[in-house]
């Protein structure tokens, strides 16, 4: 419309406001569709990753620069979506029973104090719900699964085997050692 109006040619027009040729009839050729879709994929399959952990995995495995990683992670909008928190599993709380005989069911649970070091100290202590009678107890700075199933032993071979022991959710109680070992012995952990 200007070039009509002032009758002068299209490259006298660009070389008035100093713009070459070759940039006014440029046009990208870039395609980032697939892209776009390697990396929405990977995004939700890996929830966790951001951009830096995308540009790292996306420059190793397909050799993009940190620049072009950014732009597609703002083309997606990434940043926008909320990460959904991940919950641990939560057992079914079965309601308390008062047990009719002994070795019918056991508690278990720790405590834990400091020294005058200020070094902790734990103790594994364990009930019969029955007579609440006092079976016994593990003393230690640290009470690992295998430690806990060891004493557990000790207990069994004194006082019998209990039908189900009732325990909360700490690390030492659903670790897959614990898991086993009542599987080995037939006794059922019910958590609370």
């Amino acid at each position: 419309m200007i070039l009509m109006r002032f009758r002068i040619s299209l490259r006298r027009a660009l070389a008035l406001i100093s713009l070459s040729p070759s940039m006014y009839y440029y046009r990208r050729k870039r395609d980032d569709q697939p892209a776009l879709e390697l990396m929405r994929a990977y995004a939700d399959e890996n929830p966790a990753h951001g951009q830096d952990m995308m540009a790292k995995v996306f420059h190793k495995s397909h050799g993009w620069n940190h620049k072009k990683t950014e732009r597609l992670y703002a083309k997606l909008k990434l940043a926008k979506l909320r990460k959904k928190r991940l919950r641990r599993l939560v057992q079914v709380k079965e309601p308390l029973v008062q047990p009719l005989a002994a070795n019918e069911c056991w508690s278990m649970d720790f405590m834990s104090d400091s020294l005058m070091d200020g070094s902790k100290v734990r103790v594994l202590n364990v009930i019969d719900d029955y007579n609440r009678q006092y079976l016994g107890f593990d003393l230690g700075r640290s009470l690992p699964a295998p430690r806990v199933t060891r004493a557990l032993d000790d207990f069994i071979d004194f006082h019998g085997k209990p039908k189900r022991i009732r325990i909360d959710n700490g690390p030492e109680y659903t670790s897959h050692q614990m898991q086993l070992w009542a599987k080995e012995q037939e006794i059922e952990l019910q958590f609370n």
